[in-house]
Formats: structure tokens, C-alpha cells, sequence
């Protein structure tokens, strides 16, 4: 992947009530070594404001948080920010939750933890080359 004039202005938020995954999962983007910004918070009610004040071009959430869901975020942010592409992120593999998440188009992508190093750098291509 190489960067782009476009990709310069490309900014990721990353939630999960888990620091130590906030950080392996931005080593992760970081290790792209494109410029992009990333973002990470653990406080999921948090991250609604930063959805609210930033111009993201996505935001990667986890699903089990202690006050909301990964969920309640991501509809928050379609409502707000439809433009912005939503990755939802959980080690527990709830088949319904997904498939009537996909199906409402409220996610873009699903990662499961522990994630592979391909599939994160899948999804930061897509959006790279995305026209959002």
C-alpha cells in the first residue's frame, strides 16, 4: 500500500474498554507506516463525542463494553456520520447479532479478536481506496 494525497486526511478511532487492545491494534495500522491518524479510547460514551467533533473515515469498536454495546456506538455514528466506514470488533462470535447488523447496514466489516494481521490490513486498504 503506498500513500496518497487523499489518504493524508484519513483518520481511524479505534473503541474498546480494553487499553492493551487499543494499542496492539493501532501498532497494527501503525505498522502500515501510512499517514494515518489514529485515534484510540477506552470510554465508549467517550468516543460518541469524538464521533460528534471529528471527521473520521472510520471507527473500529468493540462489541462487549461495560455501559454500551459496540452496537449502540456504530448506530450512533450510521445516524450521525453514515459516511463513515463501521468495524465492529469482538472475540465472541454472536452469528444473529451479525448477520442482523450486516443486514441493516449498520457494519461494514466484522474483526474477530485475536485478529489476523491480514484482515485489519485488508479493511485499512479498503478504506484507502474507498471514494468516501
Amino acid at each position: 500500500m503506498k500513500a496518497s494525497d487523499e489518504e493524508m486526511d484519513k483518520k481511524i478511532l479505534i473503541v474498546d474498554d480494553e487499553a492493551q487492545i487499543c494499542a496492539a491494534l493501532k501498532r497494527e495500522i501503525d505498522w502500515l507506516k501510512l499517514p494515518i491518524e489514529v485515534m484510540t479510547t477506552i470510554n465508549p460514551m467517550y468516543a460518541m463525542d469524538l464521533i460528534e467533533q471529528n471527521d473520521f473515515s472510520m471507527i473500529v469498536c468493540d462489541q462487549r463494553m461495560p455501559s454500551i454495546s459496540g452496537i449502540e456506538i456504530i448506530q450512533f455514528c450510521k445516524k450521525r456520520k453514515p459516511y463513515i466506514i463501521r468495524v465492529l470488533m469482538s472475540a465472541h462470535d454472536d452469528m444473529d447479532l451479525l448477520i442482523h447488523n450486516f443486514n441493516q447496514q449498520n457494519i461494514d466489516y466484522f474483526i474477530s479478536k485475536p485478529w489476523f494481521r491480514k484482515d485489519v490490513h485488508q479493511i485499512i486498504d479498503r478504506m484507502l481506496n474507498s471514494k468516501l
